[in-house]
């Protein structure tokens, strides 16, 4: 699949919205900027579940852009765009995992996650996955959970150089 668009109509902030279906090959580097600016400002955000100093560790640890672009490159990206500003994306690898899930903090709260989501069941159905699953954040595991998804798992991962750890959790929803 190379790319597929698809307008929603939402409320409020988001009245045409699209939600872009892509190959992660075929990101570029700005893109990749993008996204990752758009992971940073949703870690850092003050509503974060996470202390300011878990928050800050993560950030250190997000991928610098080619090494973000070479993880995304083999999965498929879900992106939401108004106006050629990126509100949130998911990403979905070959055997069912969202490897990333994120929304731009101006747009949580706003079915943003929702839309999102219903696009990712959809590639996952049409590849003939049988699940879906995630390693969820504090701030993602809620929204997992409306949408149907089980917690299987609580772990806390310490994170690369920092000694600090984060909770996670294991989800996962079956598609039937």
């Amino acid at each position: 699949m190379a790319e597929s668009v698809r307008p929603i109509h939402g409320q409020g902030k988001c009245p045409t919205r699209q939600i872009i279906v892509r190959c992660g090959s075929l990101l570029t580097h700005s893109e990749c900027e993008q996204l990752r600016s758009l992971m940073l400002a949703a870690i850092l955000h003050p509503a974060s579940r996470y202390d300011a100093e878990q928050s800050r560790t993560w950030a250190n640890n997000v991928p610098a852009i080619a090494n973000l672009q070479e993880r995304l490159a083999p999965q498929q990206l879900v992106l939401a765009v108004e106006e050629e500003v990126l509100q949130g994306f998911m990403s979905l690898a070959d055997d069912g995992l969202i490897d990333l899930a994120f929304i731009a903090p101006e747009y949580q709260g706003t079915g943003l996650f929702a839309a999102l989501l219903t696009d990712v069941e959809r590639a996952a159905s049409a590849r003939g996955l049988a699940w879906l699953g995630a390693k969820a954040s504090l701030n993602a595991v809620g929204p997992f959970q409306r949408r149907g998804f089980s917690v299987l798992d609580r772990e806390d991962v310490t994170l690369p150089g920092s000694g600090r750890s984060l909770t996670r959790f294991h989800v996962e929803k079956p598609l039937t």
